[in-house]
């Protein structure tokens, strides 16, 4: 059994197009993800924290925004709730309360966000820095309701574990799975330059199509 991670260290993205094993997706990107953009400032606040709790914060809140007009599966239900911390029960269900939007539960998903990445206390997001997302948050989610409702449909899943059938055994665990697309939620001021690394883990999921296992991802 490998770990998709454990492969890409072992392909080539440009010698793999070059053959025709795979599609040039670089090829699709639309020139807003070309553009290079800047980080909120308060995330290099604290660089060894910021970036990833913004990655999974964003993660959060797109999901939020996904799920209030498609359904959806979502296995830290089992993982976050599983405490007797109150205020980690309190913050997952205002998170999950089907009456608020993703600009309600800014606070609420940056606390999990700090959670879910061992963060020894509660992180808050200040009333100004959560302002100030509303612009650049409220853009994407029109972008994703225009261009994926189709795609998503019927349902959406999130952390669950991906396995391929056969004799070739991979395990993934995309940001979020539907029957018909696998997205990654990726956080960066310069996609062009990432952008190869993050459409392989993509490719091998269409060149080994994988079958979903039911596990919630580690």
């Amino acid at each position: 059994m490998f770990r998709v991670r454990q492969l890409l260290s072992s392909l080539n993205y440009v010698e793999l197009v070059k053959s025709g094993t795979i599609p040039d997706l670089t090829l699709q990107l639309p020139s807003s993800a070309l553009a290079v953009k800047k980080y909120p400032p308060w995330v290099h606040l604290n660089k060894q924290t910021g970036y990833p709790i913004f990655g999974l914060f964003m993660e959060y809140v797109l999901r939020k925004f996904i799920s209030s007009f498609i359904p959806a599966s979502d296995n830290d239900s089992v993982n976050l709730l599983n405490t007797l911390n109150p205020e980690i029960v309190t913050a997952f269900q205002s998170y999950h309360n089907i009456g608020k939007t993703w600009n309600q539960c800014l606070p609420e998903a940056y606390f999990l966000a700090s959670l879910s990445l061992g963060c020894p206390r509660k992180l808050e997001l200040e009333e100004k820095y959560r302002t100030s997302l509303y612009p650049f948050i409220g853009s994407i989610c029109s972008d994703l309701k225009t261009q994926w409702p189709k795609d998503l449909l019927p349902s959406v899943k999130y952390n669950v574990e991906l396995a391929s059938q056969g004799d070739l055994l991979i395990e993934g665990h995309p940001d979020i799975w539907s029957d018909h697309v696998i997205l990654d939620i990726k956080t960066t001021a310069n996609f062009a330059k990432m952008s190869e690394e993050s459409f392989l883990p993509r490719s091998i999921a269409l060149a080994v199509p994988p079958q979903l296992t039911g596990r919630a991802k580690r």
